[in-house]
């Protein structure tokens, strides 16, 4: 009669969302907009994991 489901469909919050997580993207995102980023290759990184 009221032509609806009669139920709610919810899906859990994304966890990317979080405030904690939204922040530490705005600060990832200040330091590349101020040049304050390191580049490594694959290989440097393979590298620097088998010297530890």
């Amino acid at each position: 009669m009221e032509r609806k489901i009669p139920f709610e469909i919810e899906a859990p919050m994304d966890s990317f969302y979080f405030e904690r997580n939204l922040m530490q993207l705005q600060k990832a995102g200040e330091q590349i907009a101020n040049g304050k980023v390191v580049t490594k290759t694959l290989e440097e990184l393979e590298r620097l994991a088998d010297e530890s």
